[in-house]
């Protein structure tokens, strides 16, 4: 999926493009140069109104011609070691029907190895009938049906996901304000205990148990930035009840 993504879809499509029997992007009309790159690498590019996360993932999916699929966002890639593990899988995927990919996350330039970031095995690479699309928006993910054979991949799936603060911040405002209405809708409340308690907990979960003090100073800035998105999120939350 891909919107505006001029800086990083070269980039992840050079990645792949060796491996890959086909490259489908699914646009949501993108202003800048993110069709041009995707198409200069031979991608077949189709332009899809984006109604949530979850629902773009699926028809991403659903659209593709292979029985086989590696997901990616545009920011996203595989690093050496991944692609060597994903085309030992084409010539022999054995009996293994959904491949786990470890995504490490970048702020900048600084990649975060501990915390609420890292390890964040995510089923990437799979046979499509053996996943089903779900999760909570802002956030998609593919989740493998019962009885499926998974396994770990090698390697990691680089994920720059804020080229700076300024952009984590940008990001956290959008995704909060999108989880709150999403919890709205089903019927969720939240009150003066959460909006106090909650951000406090994804911290220190984040920072002292998940052990994000071992980024040091990027730790810190992921941590309390995923606490300010519980806060926000919470507080959007009691904002639209009191609006009714």
């Amino acid at each position: 999926m891909a919107f505006n993504e001029e800086e990083n879809i070269g980039k992840c499509l050079s990645a792949v493009k060796d491996i890959a029997d086909e490259i489908y992007i699914v646009d949501s009309f993108s202003t800048d140069k993110t069709v041009e790159i995707a198409e200069s690498f031979g991608a077949r590019v189709e332009k899809h109104p984006f109604e949530s996360h979850v629902a773009q993932r699926a028809y991403s999916i659903e659209n593709t011609t292979h029985d086989w699929v590696l997901v990616l966002d545009a920011d996203e890639f595989p690093d050496a070691k991944q692609i060597e593990a994903i085309k030992k899988v084409k010539a022999n995927p054995g009996e293994t029907e959904v491949f786990l990919c470890n995504r490490l996350t970048a702020l900048g330039k600084h990649f975060i190895h501990h915390g609420g970031w890292h390890p964040d095995w995510k089923a990437r690479l799979f046979k499509k009938e053996k996943v089903k699309i779900g999760g909570d928006p802002p956030h998609d993910a593919m989740i493998a049906l019962k009885g499926a054979i998974i396994e770990k991949l090698d390697g990691k799936l680089l994920h720059y996901s804020d080229k700076d603060f300024h952009d984590r911040i940008v990001a956290i405002n959008n995704h909060s304000s999108i989880a709150a209405k999403f919890m709205f809708k089903r019927g969720k409340k939240t009150n003066l205990l959460r909006i106090l308690f909650k951000p406090i907990g994804r911290f220190l979960a984040d920072f002292l148990f998940k052990l994000g003090f071992l980024d040091g100073y990027y730790g810190f800035i992921v941590a309390r930035s995923a606490a300010w998105y519980v806060f926000m999120r919470e507080v959007k939350l009691r904002e639209l009840w009191e609006e009714g």
